[in-house]
């Protein structure tokens, strides 16, 4: 029973990290935009095609 809960806790954490990955990198995409030199057009496309 405990292999079971710790699969399940596993699974939701990892469930929430694939959910949440598009949202961190939005947080600091005007910090890409400034030190790369991309349009932030260009770069919120790329973050959209990823998720």
């Amino acid at each position: 029973m405990l292999k079971y809960r710790i699969q399940s806790i596993l699974f939701v954490l990892v469930a929430f990290m694939l959910g949440c990955n598009e949202y961190m990198i939005v947080g600091v995409l005007k910090d890409i935009h400034s030190d790369m030199g991309t349009p932030l057009a260009t770069l919120g496309i790329l973050v959209t095609l990823f998720a």
